[in-house]
């Protein structure tokens, strides 16, 4: 028997709301359980209906709030916070609220349906967020000199091209380098890999909000 589990969104566009809908009715396993357009409306329909997934637009007024009492509020739902384009800082302060994983508005269907699957079964916290524990610094790391300063550049906002120009590296370099950041902190996009410079140390958050 296949596991069902009911997702509810909550986002200012209806086009968002409409976008989850279809996604669950297309998909085998998702349920919608429902959708609002504010943080206000979101709190009182989720007293009401049973949630296994809470998807948050992170650029609501308030969501970040949302984010932190829904663990004591409705503990038995897990949060997956979405984003376009939102600074890493308030990604990682969302993950440190308790979402169980960040994931882009953008991103592919195969993407946002396995967040939402791994997030309802209490899968490894890999998006939005490097899978260092919490307190590690820049020498516990296994990057090496190089790898660090792409990643501090990345993490500012650069491209592959203004990263090898700064390091008087090719392209292909730089592309080969954030391959291999990617794989060593586990993670899948540069906004990822910035959230985790910036948890580790090796960027500040003001440095990567610069560019954003």
């Amino acid at each position: 028997m296949v596991a069902v589990f009911h997702v509810f969104v909550v986002d200012g566009q209806a086009v968002v709301l409409e976008a989850v809908r279809l996604l669950c009715a297309e998909h085998g396993g998702l349920e919608f359980a429902g959708g609002a357009s504010s943080v206000p409306e979101a709190a009182r329909t989720l007293d009401e209906v049973s949630a296994d997934v809470l998807l948050i637009d992170l650029e609501l007024p308030a969501s970040l709030e949302l984010v932190r009492t829904a663990r004591s509020r409705w503990p038995r739902t897990a949060v997956l916070a979405m984003h376009d384009g939102t600074a890493p800082e308030r990604l990682q302060q969302a993950m440190s609220m308790g979402a169980m994983g960040i994931v882009e508005k953008s991103a592919e269907i195969s993407e946002l349906t396995g967040a939402i699957r791994r997030a309802a079964t209490g899968g490894p916290r890999t998006h939005g967020a490097a899978a260092a524990p919490a307190g590690a610094d820049e020498k516990d790391v296994p990057l090496s000199p190089r790898e660090r300063a792409v990643l501090s550049l990345l993490a500012a906002g650069r491209s592959n091209q203004e990263i090898a120009t700064e390091l008087g590296i090719s392209p292909r370099t730089v592309a080969s380098h954030v391959a291999s950041i990617y794989r060593r902190l586990q993670v899948e996009t540069r906004i990822e890999a910035a959230t985790a410079a910036i948890r580790l140390g090796i960027a500040s958050g003001s440095e990567a909000d610069s560019d954003t």
